[in-house]
């Protein structure tokens, strides 16, 4: 299930360095600082009395809806997947607000760790978002989702140091392919992991697997490769 994420997938590929991404992340503390549904897992602390209340408010009335039938599970995943269609929106607080809603209806559910871990990569809060994509996989080790972030958090760092640490560079780059074929053997059709790994071996100049999984997916439904990767895989890779 790729949860109405491809949208969000393309973009954050095409604005790793994007201008004022630093500022973002600092806008975002200080708004998270006052809002602990801005915090995963509301900032991992004990909630008071009134707010275990309203807790309780929010799972009953979703609970008793007649498309759940108190399948909390079932809730939690569809609860994922809106904060995953507010995340395509650009709405990052809303994104949030349902990830940590989800994570009271189900806090099983792994995914809620790759609903974090993407907020934070969107704003360029990198760190946080490997905190989150690291705690996803110690509760789901082949979480296929998290795996693929992962690769696309260290896909990230390896585009930063671009022509400034090109050894360090090349470390995140072999990183992001460790983690993108462990998500591709748990899931060879996604079409994100599919696209990474596909940029991932264009950065690497191994061109007959770059258009190996470029091929792949572009047969994908939810196909995500941008113009700007097609020019960039032509241009170094020429067939």
């Amino acid at each position: 299930m790729i949860m109405n994420y491809t949208l969000f997938a393309a973009f954050f590929l095409l604005s790793l360095c994007a201008y004022g991404q630093a500022s973002r992340s600092e806008a975002w503390d200080q708004q998270a600082q006052g809002n602990v549904r801005l915090q995963p897992k509301f900032g991992y602390k004990m909630r008071s009395a009134d707010q275990k209340a309203a807790d309780d408010t929010y799972i009953h009335q979703t609970l008793t809806q007649l498309a759940y039938n108190g399948d909390a599970k079932a809730a939690a995943v569809n609860t994922i997947a809106l904060g995953f269609n507010f995340l395509n929106q650009r709405n990052l607080v809303q994104a949030m607000y349902r990830f940590n809603q989800a994570y009271l209806l189900d806090s099983m559910n792994a995914d809620i760790y790759w609903g974090f871990g993407a907020v934070y990569l969107s704003i360029g809060a990198y760190q946080k978002a490997l905190e989150q994509y690291q705690e996803g996989i110690r509760h789901d080790p082949k979480n296929a989702h998290i795996l693929s972030d992962l690769g696309g958090y260290y896909l990230a760092q390896s585009h930063s140091l671009e022509g400034l640490d090109d050894k360090s560079s090349r470390n995140y780059l072999d990183s992001a392919l460790l983690s993108l074929n462990q998500a591709y053997r748990i899931s060879a059709t996604d079409p994100i992991t599919l696209f990474r790994l596909s940029v991932c071996y264009c950065n690497m100049n191994d061109c007959s697997n770059a258009w190996k999984y470029y091929d792949a997916c572009a047969q994908s439904d939810q196909n995500p490769m941008t113009e700007d990767f097609t020019a960039t895989i032509m241009s170094r890779c020429k067939r």
